[in-house]
């Protein structure tokens, strides 16, 4: 009796187990095929029952930041909300950092904004610091996690505001002119050329065009199509109001500036080659963008109406007065009232609104 009684049981346990076997299975193989769909591996998927994280991960949709977790011995289940908000980079040690910037109680905005341009090496630096040294540089938006380094080092030699010193080193000014310096590739009317950018050496415009000698000291002056064009809009108009203005300089190849430098550097000596001339391959003539202006009687430009007039007017047909009275702490170049940059229309005026160099300009706003 007490054996059939145990049998009983027995087979009880089993039809429960079985129930048990019948109504979960479904359900795994339910999430399982949502989990797929969703596009997770099926390694990650793997993972993700073994965390017991399914119905979670189905809430969250897909995310490749917290695929990475997931397939990480790095994983920490208890930051799974944040591993979705975070964008996925390509770096070393990827899930360890977040989990320390986390640790460190560094906001998702504040860890995206770090990711952007930091290496393994970077975020290991960023972790040395107190995080309100680190918080004060990535509330300003173009700062760069690459460059923490340097911001740090820079503020402790120089009395300047948070967001100077962020601009100065994006620019390059802790380093001497043309030593470190990035190689321009993206060849547009936008693109920065300083003593901090190099052109490549063989680098010629497209559409360059020869100025018309009306509006030119020689036959020999040329620029690209586009700003020739609203180089004589502009000295066309201005003639209505009895002004007038030649292009003096415009296009230089990389020997042509090799040649001048060399010249200025022989005649005045090396300081003033490098207040008024750039090395080849640094100088923005060889853009084709540039034009050193000059009013026909060839007066001291600073001193004519036809410079004050392009103080108040240029950027309404494009350009820019490139290197600004008391900036050469910034561009490099001394005053000159004469080297006028094409930029576009819609650039030019907001750049001359903003009362900044374009060097201050372009790293504030237009380096990604």
């Amino acid at each position: 009796m007490k054996k059939l009684k145990k049998n009983r049981i027995v087979i009880l346990i089993a039809i429960v187990l079985i129930a048990v076997v019948i109504i979960i299975n479904p359900i795994k193989l339910i999430n399982k095929n949502k989990l797929s769909n969703l596009k997770y591996k099926e390694n990650t998927i793997e993972n993700i029952f073994k965390y017991k994280l399914a119905e979670k991960v189905i809430e969250i949709g897909y995310s490749k930041t917290l695929e990475s977790a997931l397939n990480s011995k790095d994983f920490e289940k208890k930051n799974i909300n944040s591993y979705e908000k975070i964008d996925y980079v390509e770096q070393d040690d990827f899930v360890k950092n977040i989990n320390s910037l986390l640790e460190k109680e560094y906001s998702i905005d504040e860890i995206n904004h770090i990711n952007k341009t930091a290496t393994k090496e970077d975020v290991d630096y960023i972790l040395t610091l107190e995080k309100e040294d680190v918080s004060k540089y990535l509330s300003i938006d173009y700062s760069k996690a690459s460059k923490f380094k340097r911001y740090i080092e820079y503020a402790s030699n120089n009395v300047l505001t948070k967001e100077e010193i962020v601009t100065y080193i994006n620019i390059g000014l802790d380093n001497d002119f043309y030593k470190e310096y990035n190689d321009v590739t993206d060849f547009n009317n936008t693109m920065l050329v300083n003593k901090y950018n190099k052109l490549p050496d063989d680098y010629v415009p497209e559409n360059l065009t020869t100025i018309d000698s009306e509006y030119a000291t020689n036959e020999n002056q040329s620029a690209t199509k586009e700003v020739v064009d609203a180089f004589i809009k502009m000295a066309d108009d201005m003639k209505e109001e009895n002004l007038h203005i030649i292009a003096n300089s415009s296009y230089r190849d990389y020997q042509s500036q090799k040649d001048i430098y060399e010249s200025y550097e022989k005649k005045y000596g090396g300081k003033y080659a490098m207040e008024y001339a750039a090395l080849a391959g640094f100088s923005e003539h060889q853009t084709g963008l540039v034009i050193d202006i000059a009013n026909k009687n060839h007066d001291i430009f600073s001193g004519t109406k036809e410079y004050q007039w392009l103080k108040k007017n240029s950027y309404k047909y494009g350009f820019i007065l490139r290197y600004p009275k008391n900036k050469d702490n910034i561009t490099g170049y001394a005053y000159e009232a004469w080297h006028y940059r094409y930029v576009g229309v819609e650039l030019a005026t907001k750049v001359f609104e903003s009362e900044l160099t374009y060097d201050e300009y372009y790293v504030k706003y237009l380096d990604n």
